[in-house]
């Protein structure tokens, strides 16, 4: 019937357009004019098969009622349908393109999840200011993808039903869910990337927030004290206490998860997001969510590591914030096992637990605020890990289980590895031995020696680099097929280097290095593409190590210095592949 449908078509184009072709048959003028039921309001029906004619579908095609129906030699008879070889051609073309279309597989896509707890940064890590540049560099670099970034404070509705609803549509996709992700939702999380073709990648902080915590102790609504009973979290309290610090300085009802100062119980509600985490220790908490992603049949691609803390090592938290963190802890287990809800319950203990955590937060806010690296680091790195991970999607030539089983095999740099200790023990002694460098030994230290800072893998300042190499080769620059040709053979051997030069400006320091044209072994060793062979040894914050690319320029227009070795130094490293 032309007067149905026509709008019902036209909005199922929107999400299903590549599938749908429409044929119109016996609905030419003539043949609307000759038919004694069109006729009389033929002009209304002419209209309408014109609109069916301007639905733009995979093919539209017309054909002559004759191509469809027999007219029965008796005039009584209703016409049989008896399809034409016109008919027949014309619908193989139909099959033909959709047969076509069916064999080109979308490219895998990417579903960027946060399995941390409020206050962790992920909105400003992956807001609005990194979703411009994600945006504009995906545009430029990768023109078949979309990037959607969908936030859950600011989604109506269920959250995750939406997110499936869109991978559906988009599966070559980089998604982002900017969303809490507890252990809980893990599942969930992974049974869309199974059924919509997703690596899922983890953003996660820093090792130095991922540390094991153990409680002892629970405290129950009534007042009851469990002191025996322990339980283990993978995150540390310095952590939960920067997460809390940050929801508790948010602006009076300024989020849109009305989760912040004015939230009544808004600390509980950080504790209990912590606490979703209950009965695993750090390294269980990677081995977990492995596991829940492997049982969906889904691909868990490498977290996406985002520096948290300034030092390896944060200092102690102050007395009595930690001994108010273990308390919360405590007290929310205690409403937990009692299946009572500690964010919403008025008793007065939780109510004067909540104010005492507020106060010894704002007491030692600047202690805090000292802890973490600034919000522009994270968010570099936060972008520089995310394009690795495109980059690994893109090496995925189909979704087969072979393919998947390769991808953590996907090389993003060739390196020759130096032991960070013989690279910290070179340069304590060349700042101290060598006086042209003491201004670089008091950029670095301050009026500290460097032997008491640069403790090699000890080091807790983070500005040093601790994992010390010189790029061979960069997946940016070389296909994984040439890295693996230019030294998959000579992995593991060892390179004795000559360090020649010491190079920096305010923003990073490096060694510059010249190669032997072999291994210790023997075997031919292929120059890498710089112009200028070095290993990064400090980068002042928010700098990256490959600025040290642009010291030996610098150096020409008196920008940085160059102090040149007396004697060369010899430096041995690993041939090696770094792999995600």
């Amino acid at each position: 019937e032309l007067r149905e449908g026509v709008s019902t078509i036209r909005r199922m184009m929107v999400e299903f357009g590549k599938y749908i072709s429409v044929v119109i048959v016996g609905c030419s003028d003539e043949n609307i004019d000759s038919d004694l039921d069109l006729c009389q309001d033929s002009k209304m029906y002419k209209g309408l098969a014109k609109s069916w004619r301007k639905t733009r579908a995979v093919l539209n095609i017309e054909l002559p009622r004759s191509a469809v129906f027999q007219d029965s030699d008796d005039n009584a008879a209703s016409p049989t349908v008896q399809a034409s070889d016109l008919f027949r051609t014309e619908m193989e073309k139909i099959r033909s393109v959709f047969q076509t279309e069916g064999k080109v597989e979308p490219k895998p896509g990417m579903l960027v999840f946060f399995p941390q707890i409020p206050g962790a940064g992920k909105s400003a890590v992956a807001g609005p200011e990194t979703e411009k540049e994600l945006r504009e560099a995906v545009a430029k670099q990768f023109k078949d993808r979309k990037l959607i970034l969908r936030m859950g404070d600011k989604t109506p509705g269920r959250f995750w039903p939406t997110v499936k609803l869109e991978r559906a549509k988009n599966k070559s996709s980089l998604y982002i869910a900017d969303k809490n992700v507890p252990s809980t939702t893990w599942g969930l999380v992974a049974s869309i990337c199974a059924e919509t073709k997703a690596m899922a990648v983890p953003i996660l902080p820093d090792s130095a927030a991922l540390q094991t915590t153990v409680v002892t102790g629970i405290r129950r609504p009534d007042g009851t004290f469990d002191a025996e009973r322990k339980h283990t979290y993978p995150f540390n309290l310095h952590y939960l206490a920067v997460c809390l610090s940050r929801v508790v300085t948010r602006p009076p009802k300024s989020h849109p998860g009305k989760l912040d100062s004015s939230t009544p119980r808004a600390c509980m509600i950080v504790v209990m997001f912590y606490c979703l985490y209950r009965r695993a220790t750090a390294e269980e908490y990677r081995e977990n969510m492995q596991h829940v992603f492997q049982q969906s049949g889904a691909v868990l691609g490498g977290a996406i590591e985002v520096p948290f803390f300034a030092k390896r090592t944060p200092e102690a938290l102050p007395t009595d914030l930690k001994k108010v963190l273990i308390e919360a802890v405590q007290a929310y287990y205690g409403y937990d096992i009692s299946k009572k809800d500690p964010t919403k319950d008025k008793d007065e203990y939780m109510s004067a637990l909540e104010n005492r955590i507020r106060e010894s937060l704002k007491l030692h806010a600047s202690f805090i605020e000292g802890l973490t690296v600034n919000i522009s680091e994270s968010r570099k790195v936060f972008m520089s890990k995310f394009f690795q991970r495109v980059a690994e999607l893109d090496s995925i030539e189909s979704w087969t289980e072979a393919e998947l089983g390769s991808k953590s095999n996907f090389i993003h740099i060739a390196s020759i590895d130096v032991k960070v200790n013989d690279a910290h023990s070179l340069l304590v002694s060349l700042c101290e031995e060598t006086k042209e460098m003491a201004p670089l030994a008091k950029m670095l230290v301050g009026d500290a020696t460097p032997a008491s800072i640069l403790t090699g893998d000890s080091c807790e300042d983070r500005k040093f680099i601790t994992d010390t190499h010189l790029t061979v080769a960069h997946f940016k620059e070389d296909s994984q097929n040439e890295i693996r040709a230019m030294i998959g053979d000579i992995v593991g051997e060892t390179v004795e280097m000559r360090v020649t030069a010491v190079l920096w400006d305010e923003r990073v320091v490096a060694f510059e290095i010249k190669l032997p044209k072999s291994t210790i072994k023997g075997s031919e060793l292929p120059h890498p593409k710089s112009k200028y062979p070095h290993i990064t040894l400090w980068c002042q914050q928010g700098a990256s190590a490959f600025m040290s690319n642009d010291l030996p320029e610098k150096v020409k227009k008196g920008e940085a210095m160059r102090v040149a070795l007396s004697a060369p130094v010899s430096l041995t490293g690993e041939l090696s592949f770094w792999t995600g």
